[in-house]
């Protein structure tokens, strides 16, 4: 809360782009320490690494030949709730 007792909002922007299979819910979103990644977590059972930097360029963003989704990892056995990077980003 501001100092002078307003209420301030955070706008998140998620482009079309990043989604988990169907309407299946992102849970988790993680950042690694290098700021080139990120992951979520969704309720379709997967983890996926995406590229950041079409989030951060609207252009780049609309380039259909700009890598997005870097990885999907597949072998979990339920909704997966939390995704984090570890600190030194292996």
């Amino acid at each position: 809360t501001p100092r002078d007792g307003t209420s301030a909002m955070v706008q998140v922007y998620k482009p079309e782009f990043v989604a988990h299979d169907g309407t299946a819910p992102i849970f988790s979103v993680d950042c690694a320490p290098d700021g080139e990644r990120f992951a979520t977590a969704g309720g379709d059972q997967k983890v996926k690494v995406w590229a950041l930097a079409p989030v951060l360029d609207r252009e780049l963003e609309a380039d259909e030949d700009a890598p997005k989704c870097l990885a999907t990892l597949s072998d979990h056995f339920g909704p997966v709730n939390c995704v984090r990077f570890s600190k030194n980003g292996r």
